[in-house]
């Protein structure tokens, strides 16, 4: 059971591969057909990361609430490039910032340690910490050429079985874009 709840705070840019799924389609439909790709660019996007247990494609911002202090929290996305403020609402209902924590984003999952072995006292709302912090690549030109493949063959998969019926029997999702999933795996689930 988690204790935590976790909120997107600066969403990705989208997915900038549109001419590169043009291409892996083999597309002659010119432009009428970029919103559409750029949806399906997005949703794999979003499988990767659920797949992979939260391994975020492109940097994007959180916020993670927590329900009481520990000596050490487990940031639940990966990789944390950025561990920006740990904030908490005291006694009185009033938000205040932490100073006295130490960042580790070397691995996944990120750690947040705290150094004073005194916490401060807290609101009795349900989640009174949160924890502001970026993940994922920092752009399109940063992600490694298997995650992008893996990404577009998803976009491709959802391209080719857009339709709704079909009389055709419907592959599974594309095996390079499950093996990539595993290689990234974060194990984050149970954080």
């Amino acid at each position: 059971m988690h204790h935590y709840s976790i909120e997107i705070t600066e969403p990705p840019e989208s997915l900038d591969l549109v001419t590169q799924l043009v291409a892996h389609i083999k597309s002659n439909n010119g432009s009428s057909e970029d919103a559409e790709l750029q949806v399906f660019l997005d949703a794999a996007m979003s499988a990767f990361e659920h797949e992979t247990d939260g391994r975020i494609v492109l940097s994007t911002g959180f916020k993670q609430y927590f329900p009481c202090w520990a000596k050490c929290f487990e940031l639940a996305r990966g990789k944390v490039t950025d561990i920006a403020s740990v904030t908490y609402f005291d006694d009185a209902d009033q938000e205040q910032e932490l100073t006295s924590w130490i960042g580790d984003a070397t691995g996944i999952p990120a750690i947040v340690s705290i150094i004073d072995g005194e916490f401060p006292a807290l609101s009795a709302m349900p989640r009174p910490i949160a924890i502001e912090f970026t993940a994922g690549w920092v752009g399109v030109d940063y992600l490694p050429a298997e995650v992008r493949v893996a990404v577009l063959q998803l976009a491709a998969h959802y391209y080719a079985n857009r339709e709704s019926h079909t009389t055709d029997s419907l592959k599974e999702l594309p095996m390079a874009f499950t093996r990539v999933c595993n290689k990234y795996l974060t194990g984050l689930a149970g954080v």
